[in-house]
């Protein structure tokens, strides 16, 4: 799982993609492993040129060593106006090396500096490093989602070291995964949506009369509300505590992610 951090400004280049080879082939930078790091550049100029990289500057979280093993990259003659990888163009790309200390849990993540020659620029690159929880190992079939869940502040886990996969979820917890999987972030306290609005820090009743604005969900839940992804279980309950069954879910993700079954 890796993160794309653009810093650089309108130039004769941009920064446009990030991604990584890894031996196990589950798509996460694993400890221990040593990972291609394959990014992308797309070309502002009106006339090919070609271009190449370096990397260095490599910043780690605490618990956390990691080094560039290969610190040069080669992304050949990018077309005026087109995209180029590394991989793709050459097979000369960034290798870096990485682990995680015994009982480090959690999310981190690895930074490094690229330089793009001929401009000179530079760009920030971070990389997800796991695994984050003590109880999903490595080659099961939900380790990349739930390291991306991670990465991306949908979950923290129910514990700082356990991410309890054989858990049930109920729809206090649902409100708030879902909101955040399709906002990048949490709700604001107070809002508005299709369906209505909510305020969760102003003491006063919402739409839910067992969502009171002192619970952590009270945004999630009145969010998925306003914007018509649940009704509640009742015209004026939530029903929070209840567990969700696979049918409930799978309406939850089609009107939250707006998934169409026709069309583009």
């Amino acid at each position: 799982t890796v993160v794309l951090t653009v810093s650089c400004v309108a130039d004769e280049l941009a920064a446009t993609g990030l991604a990584i080879i890894d031996p196990n082939g589950n798509g996460v930078w694993d400890s221990g492993e040593a990972v291609t790091v394959v990014p992308a550049w797309t070309s502002n100029e009106t006339v090919p040129f070609g271009v190449t990289g370096s990397g260095s500057n490599v910043g780690v979280p605490p618990g956390v060593v990691a080094t560039l093993t290969d610190t040069t990259a080669d992304y050949g003659t990018i077309p005026a106006g087109g995209t180029a990888n590394c991989q793709a163009a050459t097979g000369n790309c960034y290798v870096i090396t990485g682990l995680r200390a015994s009982g480090v849990w959690g999310d981190k993540d690895v930074e490094f500096t690229e330089q793009v020659s001929p401009s000179g620029l530079t760009q920030t690159w971070k990389l997800h490093i796991g695994p984050s929880f003590a109880d999903v190992a490595t080659n099961v079939f939900y380790y990349r989602a739930v390291e991306t869940m991670l990465h991306r502040g949908v979950t923290g886990g129910c514990t700082a070291s356990d991410y309890c996969p054989g858990g049930s979820t109920n729809r206090a917890q649902m409100a708030v995964f879902i909101s955040r999987a399709v906002l990048g972030t949490d709700p604001p306290v107070a809002g508005s949506g299709p369906a209505g609005s909510w305020n969760c820090g102003d003491g006063l009743p919402n739409q839910f009369t067992d969502v009171p604005d002192g619970v952590f969900y009270c945004r999630h839940a009145h969010w998925m509300w306003a914007h018509n992804i649940t009704s509640g279980c009742t015209a004026t309950q939530y029903c929070p505590a209840d567990l969700l069954n696979r049918a409930q879910m799978a309406v939850f993700i089609v009107k939250a992610f707006n998934l169409l079954l026709y069309g583009p």
